[in-house]
């Protein structure tokens, strides 16, 4: 299961883009993020995949979790969800 818990990102620690962001996406389902230009789409995706360094851009409050552990990719890497069932 991927959780966001109350998620909060800003783009060069001055700049807010998203806060107050909650999700909860169960295994094997699929969803759809929607909203106007400049909601925070985008935003949110690059905070689940790991890449808001390369934006310049951080989480500052909040958490992402995935399958029960904490998310956060190092610094200059990309995370990775992917996994092989086969």
């Amino acid at each position: 299961m991927l959780l966001l818990q109350d998620i909060a990102v800003t783009y060069q620690n001055v700049i807010p883009a998203v806060r107050g962001i909650s999700l909860e996406v169960p295994d094997k389902t699929v969803v759809a993020l929607l909203g106007t230009n400049g909601a925070g789409k985008t935003t949110i995706l690059r905070a689940i995949s790991g890449l808001l360094n390369f934006h310049k851009a951080s989480i500052i409050r909040g958490s992402v979790l995935f399958n029960g552990e904490r998310h956060q990719p190092g610094p200059g890497r990309a995370s990775t969800f992917c996994r092989s069932d086969g």
